[in-house]
């Protein structure tokens, strides 16, 4: 053997050195082809004979970068060019195998198609092409799609594929990376699946904790609170008139605590109202009307609501009843005549004073959606509706001729029932019987 025992560093110079002199002053036939054969086994992976330490190892490497000086420039330049051949000949080895071109022996011929396939794909990404869904072999293979997996290790796999076999016959995975493509059965990719869930596991939390602990992210969020609180403050106020309170969004009223009701004002300041009329075209902010065109709604108990106006003065706020209060004026008289069907929705579609209604006034649009919607009604032959919020809104807005149910199925007066809704539904027969 031409290692012996020795620890690293100064011994493993001192070695090298002695047996360089000696292939210098020998040319020794048997001592050149042996170190070749350790440089070798060191090249492709393989342990040369022997149990060779982690210092031996070095030493080889040291003697096969100075090997050339042992030997004349001829020797030395057919030395080099043998090795780079090897080298050559190992790479093409091992593309081979990677490309599914050298399956091992005794490989049944379907897993060898199915590795070759995967191979040519391999291949493909390799030159920069783009390889999607849908893309065929030569031998008619399909890809239904591929995935990327976690490798830890130059050999291991780095991606799944989902191919067809020629026909559409047959599903198989193979999964192909720095070895030989592998199939895989349905067992291994859910073990796949489930190891990368708990690493995305792995990494949120990881992600959460170090977010939590970074004192930039920390005063980012407090800097983040307190704009939106002092975005709040800014947009919501109150203004008092005597013992009633104007809550106001934007500078706006939007609601009335302690008002007096007009023809009660004996009771005192009892009445609370909600403002009604929402910004254009469906939703926002209420608008800036003057108060005679606001419309407001307050509770009567039961689950109802009567529209009207508010009229604040120096000392109080007036609530002044007016059902049929809409952002225009007054509706136009309601049609007489009524027609009775089974179907809650052909009723009102038929009901030439509803879709006026509607259609004139947002305020009894958004009102008609707050009563239907997560709504039970019975018409008085017995027939039941039910309605979810989506199928109000598309019914609304078939009422008002004016946007879709994406329009109207959010920001509206939930939990007001306006007496004039419920009115026009009772005379078409309809009673509104739970939710």
């Amino acid at each position: 053997m031409i290692l012996g025992g020795g620890p690293d560093g100064d011994d493993n110079d001192r070695r090298a050195a002695l047996l360089l002199a000696l292939l210098r002053l020998s040319r020794d036939p048997e001592l050149l082809p042996r170190l070749e054969a350790a440089l070798a086994g060191l090249g492709d992976g393989r342990r040369p004979s022997g149990a060779v330490r982690h210092a031996d190892r070095r030493l080889l490497r040291r003697l096969g970068e100075r090997l050339p000086e042992t030997l004349g420039p001829e020797d030395a330049q057919a030395w080099d060019t043998e090795r780079r051949a090897e080298g050559e000949e190992a790479a093409a080895a091992a593309t081979a195998v990677r490309l599914g071109l050298a399956p091992p022996a005794g490989t049944p011929p379907r897993v060898a198609e199915a590795m070759r396939a995967a191979g040519e794909l391999v291949a493909r990404l390799d030159a920069g092409e783009e390889v999607e869904a849908g893309a065929t072999t030569a031998a008619g293979w399909t890809v239904v799609g591929r995935t990327g997996l976690e490798r830890v290790a130059a050999w291991l796999p780095s991606d799944l594929w989902a191919l067809l076999a020629p026909g559409g016959a047959e599903l198989v995975f193979v999964a192909t990376g720095g070895g030989a493509p592998e199939l895989w059965d349905w067992d291994r990719v859910g073990d796949a699946l489930e190891y990368r869930r708990g690493m995305l596991g792995f990494t949120e939390a990881f992600v959460r904790v170090a977010d939590a602990a970074d004192p930039a992210k920390q005063a980012a969020r407090a800097a983040a609170r307190e704009a939106l609180e002092r975005a709040g403050v800014a947009r919501h106020g109150t203004e008092n008139r005597g013992p009633s309170v104007l809550h106001l969004l934007d500078g706006r009223p939007v609601r009335a605590e302690r008002a007096f009701l007009l023809g009660a004002e004996g009771h005192g300041p009892g009445v609370e109202a909600l403002r009604v009329d929402l910004g254009p075209p469906f939703v926002g902010p209420p608008p800036g009307r003057p108060w005679a065109e606001q419309v407001w709604a307050r509770p009567l108990g039961g689950g109802e609501w009567r529209r009207g106006r508010l009229r604040p003065e120096a000392d109080r706020v007036m609530f002044v009843d007016e059902p049929g209060a809409e952002e225009a004026g007054p509706p136009p008289g309601a049609a007489a005549g009524k027609r009775r069907k089974r179907s809650l929705e052909a009723d009102l579609l038929a009901s030439a004073w509803v879709k006026r209604k509607a259609a004139v006034g947002g305020a009894y649009a958004r009102l008609l959606h707050a009563a239907l919607a997560d709504s039970v009604w019975r018409h008085s032959d017995g027939d039941i509706h039910e309605a979810g919020p989506r199928d109000a809104a598309g019914l609304v807005a078939q009422l008002a001729g004016a946007g879709t149910y994406t329009d109207w199925a959010w920001g509206g007066p939930v939990g007001v029932l306006d007496e004039e809704v419920l009115s026009d539904l009772g005379a078409l027969g309809w009673r509104r019987i739970g939710v």
